[in-house]
């Protein structure tokens, strides 16, 4: 259930979670992506993201959930920033929520689908997607975890941004994506148990021009970087990367 295959490139691998990171903490993305760092560890709400995302994709593939699995996982974490109990709160009444509330009621022909593409020399996208709805318009679906009610009116900067860069890379398949879906679930209240807010967007020209823009940035300033590793830490700006 929570076994993952990390996606093998020949060159820079561009993660879509993280694109939106080269905007708004460019050193950070720098470690993430060029070095073995991992400036992000995980927290207590990235872990039962974590188990959500695992349960939603066993239920859509019709295996079983096995809760000493979780159980498990659960214990083997080290982490000081992870609140197990909190977990254990909360990870099961928003899986079945969001299991009942629209896994079960939609689930997506493509699971946990991985995929890559080269957008310039040496320079790839690759990730993993929740789910895709190939024969139903087009629809790119990713499960969000949220503390509180979401946005129900937009989809955020960095996760259009990410499923954007899903959706290009489908789209170099021929795989055409007219459409972004976040099928969010928020945590339990001391009023109200777990809710599911499904958020739609259609992808206009406009979001595809933005796409590539954004794209060209970060190909742009890795290719600059590395014909000028001088420049390394005006581009990332960072003084720790500054070439001693």
């Amino acid at each position: 259930m929570f076994e993952y295959n990390d996606i093998k490139v020949d060159g820079i691998k561009l993660s879509p979670s993280g694109l939106a990171n080269f905007f708004s903490n460019p050193s950070n993305w720098y470690r993430d992506t060029f070095t073995d760092e991992n400036t992000f560890k995980g927290n207590t709400g990235s872990t039962i993201g974590t188990i959500i995302h695992g349960v939603c994709e066993s239920v859509a593939k019709n295996e079983p959930v096995d809760r000493e699995v979780v159980e498990a996982y659960i214990d083997s974490i080290d982490n000081e920033d992870v609140d197990k109990a909190e977990v254990r709160e909360h990870w099961y009444g928003m899986s079945h929520a969001l299991v009942n509330e629209y896994v079960l009621k939609q689930p997506p022909e493509l699971i946990e689908y991985q995929t890559k593409c080269e957008v310039a020399k040496g320079i790839w996208l690759a990730g993993t997607i929740d789910g895709v709805y190939l024969n139903s318009g087009g629809i790119l679906l990713d499960y969000k975890s949220a503390r509180t009610k979401p946005n129900t009116e937009t989809i955020p900067f960095n996760y259009k941004t990410q499923m954007m860069a899903y959706s290009y890379m489908l789209k170099q398949e021929g795989k055409e994506i007219n459409q972004l879906r976040i099928a969010y679930v928020s945590r339990k209240t001391k009023t109200l148990p777990p809710r599911v807010f499904v958020v739609n967007h259609i992808i206009t020209k406009e979001d595809w021009d933005d796409f590539d823009d954004i794209l060209k940035l970060v190909v742009e300033t890795i290719q600059l970087e590395q014909e000028h590793p001088e420049y390394r830490h005006l581009l990332y700006k960072s003084m720790n990367l500054k070439e001693k």
